[in-house]
């Protein structure tokens, strides 16, 4: 995922006494390409499960391992498969280009030892906001790459490294993403 990002800025002594600070920072993202079924999300705006990357991941019973459509792969046979779609833009996500973000500065020298500053800036973090974003969408059905057991649970034994690194293995999507844990709305 690429992130642009520029500055500029321009100073002007308006009195001997005055001078102005003018900025300008713009930020972009783009959005990573993923695989079929990775990048995944419920959207609040028409209660479909949306499945990015472009084309449904394969089915299960013939990629035996997630991003896989339970069964035949045939959305009529899951559960509410009627609102499970492939996301019409297929990264699910669309990039940022709108992040201009001004700065104004203000610099009055009162006397030769007292100088009075003051500022203004609208700033912000893109790439903040899009890990998070997508940390709550990739992995989730029909991935399970996160798919994490629980261990070391109060009273009781704790779990081994050795035991833990063991019991990984590529586990099957749920048979639908509905009632499953973790819901994101998708930013339009």
């Amino acid at each position: 995922m690429a992130n642009l990002g520029a500055y500029v800025q321009d100073e002007w002594k308006v009195k001997p006494r005055v001078t102005v600070n003018i900025g300008l920072r713009y930020d972009t993202y783009y959005v990573a390409k993923l695989n079929p079924g990775m990048n995944n999300g419920f959207d609040w705006a028409t209660g479909n499960w949306e499945i990015g990357g472009g084309k449904l991941p394969p089915p299960c019973s013939t990629a035996g391992k997630a991003p896989c459509i339970p069964g035949t792969g045939n959305l009529a046979d899951i559960p509410n498969g009627n609102h499970i779609e492939v996301s019409k833009y297929p990264y699910l996500y669309h990039p940022a280009h709108d992040g201009f973000q001004p700065r104004l500065g203000l610099a009055w020298r009162i006397t030769d030892k007292t100088v009075l500053r003051a500022g203004y800036g609208l700033t912000f973090d893109s790439l903040t906001g899009v890990m998070q974003t997508f940390q709550q969408s990739i992995g989730t059905w029909p991935e399970k790459q996160f798919a994490q057991p629980a261990y070391n649970g109060i009273g009781q034994p704790l779990t081994q490294t050795k035991t833990a690194n063991q019991a990984g293995g590529n586990p099957l999507p749920d048979p639908t993403p509905f009632g499953s844990a973790g819901c994101t709305p998708i930013p339009r």
